[in-house]
């Protein structure tokens, strides 16, 4: 398999693993802007822990992190993506969306 193949494969497993847990979801783009941009904000954190860590074994441990922290916000951007794909199929997109 390749990388990216492995890459869809984690990305299809979060996938599944959030349905499990939550069910479909289906919020307002603002809230799924703010789920999405949680989630980069852990990636972010990762990556700063990676910057200033210098033992290897926790720079390896906080990779592992890293990969599944990003899993995440893939898994994240895809569901908004199914719902977004979901409304742009019915004859009125996002009818209930409020814009404050």
């Amino acid at each position: 398999m390749t990388l990216l193949g492995d890459a869809l494969g984690l990305v299809r497993d979060e996938r599944h693993k959030q349905d499990e847990k939550w069910g479909p979801q289906r919020h307002g783009l603002p809230v799924w802007l703010t789920v999405l941009t949680e989630e980069c904000g852990e990636v972010s954190e990762r990556i700063l822990a990676l910057r200033s860590e210098t033992d290897p074994e926790k720079r390896a441990a906080i990779a592992w992190q890293l990969r599944q922290e990003a899993t995440q916000v893939a898994a994240v951007a895809v569901a908004l993506l199914e719902h977004i794909m979901e409304e742009a199929s019915q004859d009125e997109p996002f009818p209930n969306e409020v814009w404050q």
